[in-house]
């Protein structure tokens, strides 16, 4: 069996360091055979092997595999051990199918708290952007759920490693700690790389979801706990954070809402939701009893993070010309989104006015202040197509006001 399961996988005959294609069955049978895999992976029967395989207790060298770098499929105390390299090469395959089953291998464990092998995450390191830059859609969706598989198995794992030995953390433990400390800060730093603005749409949507599902997995502290996933908020914490939304992100994020494609619109405009959301709890949970009167160097840094809503207040400008400038429909949902953006901020900021326990509202409602503003901006450019109608279209367009009041 193990023979036949060697050249299914292309290690018959081969070297898995040198990268070699593997040599794959047909379709159909290439279906069947991974499918079987995957059931055994669910059921504990098949487990992945390589140099950091944490094995947390004593007692448990007697009842998983032993994790040693191997080349060669084996047996194990009835379970069948198969190179984690071994299953990184399916991550490269043409077919879809071996794509997904090569993820699932990786990924799924029966025990949440077992860590990734060095070699696994090396695998999902090389493989990752090609996966999310797929133009299969159902595709990339899957990839996406197990991404966040991969945070959630992360976070219980990485937790386990540092509670649940207590204080004596062993040297394997630190390893895979590090490494999985590592994988968090690429992750991150990948997802900002894929929202440049000459990046193809494929990349833009799922690097905007990836950053959702790093924001719901809890890594965040400043996120409130009302969004976090449900995994995230009933199960183990991180035992390291990182701070996801910075200023770089916002003005990429800010730039993103004028994407030609209205669910990337939309995922931006969602994050950064949440984003401000998650600044005015923080703001709120700091606020000093002294008033600031003035914006002086430290009261700006300290105090409401003027700098970013400088730089929000800039973008908006910059959108609004960009706007007027093209009259393209995109772009005028952006500056309704932009708008929508500001009057969530501002409402946030309105019910943040606490007297003793009681949660208050401070001053007009800057909804009504919003539509206002915006009834005005329409009469003024119905006033100037009575006067030049073509002049009106060109510098006062009326889709933008019109989304933004929808």
């Amino acid at each position: 069996m193990l023979l036949g399961l060697e050249q299914q996988l292309g290690l018959q005959g081969s070297n898995v360091e040198h990268g070699e294609e593997v040599d794959l069955l047909p379709e159909t049978r290439t279906a069947l055979l991974f499918t079987a895999l995957q059931v055994g992976k669910e059921n504990g029967l098949i487990q992945e092997i390589g140099q950091c395989s944490r094995l947390p207790t004593r007692s448990a060298l007697t009842s998983t595999p032993e994790s040693t770098a191997s080349s060669t499929i084996e047996i194990r105390n009835n379970i069948i051990c198969i190179p984690d390299l071994v299953l990184g090469r399916l991550l490269n395959s043409e077919s879809i199918i071996t794509r997904l089953a090569g993820l699932s291998l990786l990924v799924t464990s029966t025990q949440s708290t077992r860590s990734f092998t060095l070699g696994t995450l090396q695998c999902i390191k090389q493989s990752l952007p090609h996966l999310l830059a797929d133009t299969d859609s159902h595709f990339r969706g899957e990839v996406q759920s197990f991404l966040k598989a991969v945070l959630d198995r992360m976070r219980a794992s990485t937790f386990f490693m540092v509670r649940g030995n207590g204080r004596n953390v062993g040297t394997s433990e630190s390893t895979a700690l590090a490494s999985h400390q590592e994988f968090i800060v690429w992750l991150h730093g990948f997802l900002i790389t894929e929202l440049s603005p000459t990046a193809s749409y494929q990349r833009h949507i799922s690097a905007v979801k990836g950053l959702h599902h790093l924001l719901r997995s809890g890594i965040d502290p400043s996120v409130s706990s009302d969004v976090l996933s449900r995994l995230a908020q009933n199960s183990s914490q991180w035992p390291f954070n990182i701070t996801i939304i910075n200023d770089i992100v916002r003005r990429l994020l800010s730039d993103m809402l004028l994407d030609p494609f209205e669910d990337v619109r939309q995922g931006a405009l969602d994050i950064l939701k949440l984003d401000a959301s998650s600044r005015q709890h923080t703001d709120q949970d700091t606020k000093k009893p002294s008033c600031v009167t003035h914006s002086s160097p430290t009261s700006i840094l300290e105090h409401g993070h003027a700098d970013s809503y400088a730089q929000e207040s800039l973008t908006f400008d910059r959108a609004r010309a960009i706007m007027l400038r093209t009259g393209r429909v995109d772009h005028a949902d952006g500056v309704a989104r932009l708008y929508d953006l500001r009057s969530f901020r501002n409402s946030q900021k309105h019910r943040t006015t606490i007297v003793g326990d009681v949660q208050s509202f401070s001053g007009q409602d800057p909804r009504l202040v919003l539509i206002e503003e915006l009834t005005a901006s329409l009469e003024r450019s119905i006033e100037a197509a009575k006067i030049n109608i073509s002049n009106a279209v060109s510098n006062f367009p009326l889709h933008g006001l019109f989304t933004t009041l929808r």
